[in-house]
Formats: C-alpha cells, sequence, structure tokens
C-alpha cells in the first residue's frame, strides 16, 4: 500500500510539475503576446497623437486661413462701396452741373429766339412801311 501511494504520489507530482511546466510556459507566452500589443498599443496611441497634432495644425492653419480671407473681403467690400459711392457723387455732381448748363442754354435760346422774333417784326414793319411809301 505505502508502495502504491509512493507510485501514485510519483504520478500526481509529475503530473503537477507537467501542468506546472505548461502552465509556465504558458504564462511565458502570454507576457510575450502582452508585451507585443502593449508595443502596438504605444505605437498606435503615437500615431493617433501625431495625426491629432497634425490635425489640429490644419485646423488652426485653416481656422487663420479663414479668418483673414473674411478680412480681406470685408476690406474689399468696402473698397467697393467707396468706389461706388464716389462714382454715384460724381455722377450726381455731373448732373447738376448738366442741368444747369442746359438752364443757361435755354436762356440765351430764348434769348435768341426774342431778338429774332424782334428782327423779323422790325423787318416786317420797315418792308410794310416801303410798299406804303411805294404805293
Amino acid at each position: 500500500l505505502e508502495k502504491q501511494l509512493g507510485e501514485d504520489l510519483q504520478k500526481v507530482q509529475a503530473e503537477l510539475q507537467n501542468k506546472n511546466l505548461t502552465a509556465l510556459e504558458e504564462v511565458k507566452l502570454l507576457k510575450a503576446e502582452k508585451s507585443k500589443l502593449e508595443g502596438k498599443m504605444r505605437s498606435a496611441q503615437k500615431e493617433a497623437d501625431d495625426k491629432v497634432k497634425r490635425l489640429s495644425a490644419e485646423l488652426e492653419s485653416e481656422k487663420v486661413a479663414k479668418a483673414y480671407l473674411e478680412k480681406q473681403l470685408g476690406e474689399d467690400l468696402q473698397k467697393v462701396q467707396a468706389e461706388l459711392q464716389n462714382k454715384n457723387l460724381t455722377a450726381l455732381e455731373e448732373v447738376k452741373l448738366l442741368k444747369a448748363e442746359k438752364s443757361k442754354l435755354e436762356g440765351k435760346m430764348r434769348s435768341a429766339q426774342k431778338e429774332a422774333d424782334d428782327k423779323v417784326k422790325r423787318l416786317s414793319a420797315e418792308l410794310e412801311s416801303e410798299k406804303v411809301a411805294k404805293a
């Protein structure tokens, strides 16, 4: 019985040792896998951080460019408005001058017409006088 117990104990110890070695080997493999995964994770995290930095820089660049364009567009719009206002004022001034010139010309034309009418009346009267005198 003691011999049997001794043999059984040795079998159990051998099985336990095998299981222990298998477990130790599995732990070793799992640690190696864990180490690889941690490396991949660090690499992926670094890539993600780099991408976030790059995208943040691009976004900031675009914000700066947009602000510049909006500012430039506003300035250009103000310039155009100022130019249009100046052109409008110039046109209004020109219209005012042309109206004044038209009024002067109309006055001169009325005066010339009156002179012509008076001259026609005078000449007609002289002609009538000569006809009466001849008759």
